[in-house]
C-alpha cells in the first residue's frame, strides 16, 4: 500500500490511501500437459502472479477438486495418480482484479503386471 499526502494546508489531516492492483497473469512457457505412471506423484503448474496474490483454485471438468494438496506457489499436488485421474484439470487464479484461467491435461498410464506361470 502507497501513502500519499500533499503541501496543502487543509483541515483534512487524513493520508490518502493508494491500493495498486494488477489482474492475476501466468508466465510466458507454462506446460499444459502432463503424463505419469500411475502411483507415481505428479505435479500440474499454476504459477499465478499478480497484486494482491491470487488465490488458486482447481477443477476437475466444472467439479472443484478438494481431495489434492495445492502448494503455496499454486501448483496441484496428485500423490498416488491412477488411470481414473486422467482428465482436463483447470486452475483459477482470482484477486480483486480479475482472474485467469489455465488448462492441464492430465494422462495417467497403468502399469501392466506380468505373472510367470
Amino acid at each position: 500500500m502507497c501513502k500519499s499526502s500533499d503541501d496543502v494546508d487543509d483541515d483534512d489531516d487524513d493520508d490518502d490511501d493508494v491500493v495498486v492492483t494488477e489482474v492475476p497473469f501466468l508466465p510466458a512457457g507454462v506446460t499444459s500437459n502432463a503424463t505419469v505412471i500411475e502411483n507415481n506423484r505428479v505435479t500440474l503448474p499454476c504459477p499465478v502472479r499478480g497484486t494482491p496474490q491470487p488465490e488458486v483454485t482447481w477443477y476437475r471438468g466444472d467439479s472443484p477438486v478438494l481431495n489434492h494438496r495445492v502448494t503455496s506457489e499454486g501448483s496441484l499436488v496428485l500423490e498416488h495418480p491412477d488411470a481414473n485421474d486422467t482428465a482436463q484439470y483447470r486452475c483459477v487464479g482470482a484477486n480483486v482484479a480479475g482472474n485467469v484461467t489455465h488448462i492441464v491435461d492430465l494422462m495417467v498410464f497403468g502399469t501392466s503386471v506380468r505373472i510367470k506361470y
